[in-house]
């Protein structure tokens, strides 16, 4: 009877044990989950995958691409740093060329100071650099004509834009896709003039291309900080350039300037803005306002097979925070 006894009470000793081990796991398990998710508009929580489990874009025909968003905080000692991790997690894709909308620096007087940062930029993508295309933001151009002269010598870029803005508008294609690249600071900031909206009509009239992405700096319809000192700014101007992409089918605009990323549909046009690769961190819009958003450091990879296009926002550290896709 004893033995009985004392058989019953290792039993129960044994699955006691064997319960708070279980306990202990689930605990683990669900603490780890709750690591993996970042808060957006509204309080929600994402789940986020990993840039590691990205298949291969090319497998199914298509080709991808990577955005940086501003870059303008970024510390060039700092390998810990937002700007730093987006590069070593855009490598661990198959991207095949990045883009970027603007405010590379914090400032740029068109002096030796700017000329050094640019280095420091360029030195921070690494092999990337030479499948990079740049977009000026207003932190880019604070010396004005000195920093577009800077601006010029510094990059390679298409000199197919309007006179007078060489390397700082600019269009060209790759594969089944045309990329146009407009300046939203200059002659002065908040407006893409005339002279680009000339220029914009006459090169997507001969674009045979199925789709077509456009980038500058600041966004035609702010949904935050922004507010009244984008595109905004000049409604009638802004307007204009709208009509254009309407008339013209643009398959999606991207940007930056505001300090989070965004995405919104403009009568029929998506809107991206992907503002924040290594730059402080700026207010979530209001409920309602933008479709999507998020806070935080941030790039983006964009998926193209045919018409069909996919938007994949990840944390610096390679999480993914949203995935949207379209098509025309």
């Amino acid at each position: 009877m004893k033995q009985e006894l004392d058989f019953k009470k290792v039993s129960i000793l044994i699955f006691a044990v064997a319960l708070f081990f279980v306990s202990c796991l689930a605990v683990f398990f669900i603490a780890k989950s709750a690591m993996d998710v970042k808060k957006t508009e509204g309080g929600l929580a994402v789940r986020m995958k990993s840039i590691s489990d990205r298949g291969a874009s090319g497998d199914d025909g298509g080709f991808s691409f990577a955005i940086l968003g501003d870059t303008q905080g970024f510390k060039s000692k700092d390998e810990n740093g937002g700007f730093q991790g987006a590069v070593e997690n855009i490598r661990k894709t198959d991207a095949s060329f990045v883009m970027t909308v603007g405010d590379l620096l914090s400032s740029c007087d068109g002096g030796s100071k700017c000329e050094k940062k640019y280095a420091d930029w360029k030195r921070a993508l690494g092999d990337l650099y030479g499948k990079t295309y740049e977009v000026m933001g207003n932190h880019d151009r604070t010396g004005k004509e000195d920093a577009d002269e800077l601006w010029q010598e510094t990059f390679d870029l298409p000199q197919n834009g309007p006179e007078g803005y060489s390397e700082l508008a600019y269009s060209f294609d790759f594969e089944n896709s045309h990329f146009v690249v407009l300046n939203s600071e200059m002659p002065e900031e908040h407006v893409v003039d005339r002279a680009q909206r000339d220029w914009l009509e006459k090169d997507l009239s001969v674009t045979d291309k199925e789709n077509i992405f456009v980038f500058f700096h600041e966004p035609a319809y702010p949904v935050s900080s922004k507010i009244g000192s984008s595109l905004d700014d000049e409604e009638t101007e802004r307007n204009a350039l709208w009509k254009i992409f309407k008339e013209k089918k643009v398959t999606a605009v991207f940007n930056g300037h505001e300090h989070i990323y965004s995405r919104k549909n403009v009568e029929g046009v998506y809107q991206f803005v992907i503002g924040n690769t290594d730059a402080y961190d700026h207010d979530l819009p209001k409920k309602g306002v933008a479709d999507f958003a998020y806070q935080g450091k941030s790039f983006a990879i964009v998926d193209l097979i045919g018409e069909r296009v996919t938007v994949s926002l990840y944390s610096s550290d390679g999480k993914l925070v949203d995935e949207f896709g379209f098509s025309e």
